[in-house]
């Protein structure tokens, strides 16, 4: 274990909000899709004036989970702008999970929070804590390098959750959108007989051995036991104030959703982030946990972790 575990009542107490809101139906599918014909509505050029108006909607649709900018995330959509244009944008978000805007530069994508300015400006407001739905911002910067950028969502753990895309500022050319296909990446599967006799495969390996868990599921396990267990119950069978978790991702929340929920925190439903509790990795060995708990590969009680 990597830190010494504190039991902490107040702490636990809030984790059982952590995913209160992250089961199915927390983002509503819009039924129009965006494309390439819907360009006109995300990006309106100026090349007179040498003027952008790009509207980004968080949520637009479910995909990524609502982990999205106009419906689009891990870089599929590509916003092109001419060096020197002045870019105005328009943000708003359509889910009760807060979102925000924010340009970096691209090698920056991937920092957890406080993503620095790839232009002065170039940010929604207070882009940590984000905005819910019903409310719009607005905000300026000038295009004034060529290069590539990343736009995310400032909100801690949600760009991890796929909510990026990328901004190109040429030396010439014209403003334009372009949205890339879907790619399939090959997963490893790990084939296990649940408790009661059945065939499950999961992307993470559970046992090393035998009956012997993994470092990480053994920490997911201690984590929770520490945390969660009060309000999520022993073994993570539910309890009286929260969710069964197990039956929260059998009905469809992800990996990403859980992580990035849990890490972000839903201020407008009185849950708080656990960003700087837990790293992205330690919230991955307590989703891991609870997955092999919910499809009964992992039994009751504590883990024998050799």
């Amino acid at each position: 274990m990597r830190r010494k575990l504190v039991h902490h009542p107040v702490r636990a107490t809030a984790c059982a909000m952590v995913l209160a809101l992250a089961l199915p139906g927390m983002y509503a599918a819009a039924s129009h899709r965006p494309g390439p014909a819907a360009t006109p509505r995300w990006l309106v050029a100026n090349a007179r004036a040498h003027t952008v108006t790009l509207t980004l909607v968080a949520a637009y649709t479910n995909a990524l989970n609502g982990f999205n900018f106009d419906g689009y995330g891990n870089g599929k959509m590509v916003i092109t702008i001419p060096v020197g244009y002045k870019v105005g944008v328009i943000f708003s978000n359509k889910s009760s999970v807060p979102h925000s805007a924010v340009v970096t530069p691209y090698g920056k994508k991937n920092a957890t929070s406080n993503f620095p300015l790839a232009f002065k400006g170039a940010a929604s407001p207070d882009p940590t804590s984000g905005i819910t739905s019903g409310k719009t911002q607005r905000f300026t910067f000038a295009a004034s390098k060529a290069g590539t950028y990343a736009l995310v969502c400032g909100v801690p753990g949600h760009e991890a959750a796929g909510m990026w895309d990328v901004l190109k500022v040429t030396r010439g050319g014209t403003a334009s959108l372009s949205f890339a296909g879907s790619t399939t990446t090959r997963t490893k599967l790990y084939t296990y007989k649940t408790t009661d006799g059945k065939t499950v495969q999961l992307d993470f390996p559970v046992y090393t051995r035998d009956h012997i868990v993994t470092q990480r599921i053994f920490n997911g396990f201690a984590y929770f036991d520490e945390y969660c267990f009060r309000c999520h119950g022993t073994d993570a069978v539910g309890g009286v104030y929260a969710p069964d978790l197990r039956s929260a991702l059998s009905s469809g929340v992800t990996r990403e959703q859980f992580i990035s929920i849990a890490l972000a925190g839903i201020p407008s439903g009185g849950m708080p982030s656990w960003s700087k509790i837990f790293s992205r990795d330690d919230m991955e060995s307590i989703y891991e946990y609870v997955q092999a708990r919910a499809v009964n590969v992992l039994p009751v009680g504590r883990p024998n972790s050799g």
